[in-house]
């Protein structure tokens, strides 16, 4: 077990989600080994016990469009290799210009995509719980495009690149599967950027200036 808190980010490597946020000491700002130990042994029993009793962040994942049609095996496989991401309020879970490493899937509480611009952040979006954040720098592999915020307490569930190699060597067909969404997403993403664009320059348009855009006749 590996736990990290320092910084701005507290993240505990357990293949679990939800409920790590709670194991979150808020007088000590620390976690209680105790606890988290407690916590392994529950999590360790449901993979040597019933068969049936699949991994807790399961329904998550299938309800996020990157991870569509992939295996539930494909799915716990990567479920066991991720690790919960927990940011108090007013936290980062990263930084614009930082190396992107890692996917994120909020799982509790609620985060701000900002943009830096001219010494000032600007809002992008809200994210709500089982929304997926972090996905575009792994496929360009340039440094993050955006901050993310925690507005409120918040925990994600955080799959690394690492993982994902693992998954490629693992089950390709799967993995290409998983690359095929994510290529969708941050399609349907640009689209919706694209549509955006349009609208505020059509409508920044005004009588004593040149349209942005020429309407056909």
């Amino acid at each position: 077990m590996a736990v990290q808190n320092g910084g701005s980010l507290s993240v505990v490597s357990l293949p679990i989600c939800g409920i790590c946020a709670t194991l979150r000491n808020e007088e000590r700002g620390d976690w209680d080994r105790a606890e988290i130990s407690a916590f392994i042994r529950l999590s360790d029993n449901r993979y040597t016990g019933d068969s049936l009793m699949l991994h807790p962040c399961l329904e998550l994942l299938q309800k996020i469009s990157v991870f569509g049609a992939l295996s539930t095996d494909t799915l716990d496989f990567l479920l066991q290799r991720a690790t919960v991401a927990a940011c108090s309020e007013g936290e980062y879970f990263f930084r614009e210009g930082d190396q992107a490493q890692s996917i994120y899937m909020l799982e509790t509480g609620r985060v701000a995509v900002l943009k830096h611009w001219q010494g000032r952040d600007y809002l992008l979006q809200h994210l709500e719980p089982g929304a997926c954040f972090g996905e575009m720098a792994l496929m360009d592999m340039y440094p993050r495009s955006a901050s993310v915020l925690a507005k409120t307490d918040s925990s994600a569930l955080k799959i690394s690149t690492a993982a994902l190699l693992e998954l490629y060597q693992h089950d390709l067909e799967q993995f290409t599967l998983l690359q095929m969404n994510l290529g969708r997403e941050v399609s349907r993403r640009l689209r919706k950027a694209d549509e955006r664009l349009f609208h505020a320059r059509i409508t920044a348009t005004t009588a004593d200036t040149e349209p942005t855009f020429t309407p056909l006749p």
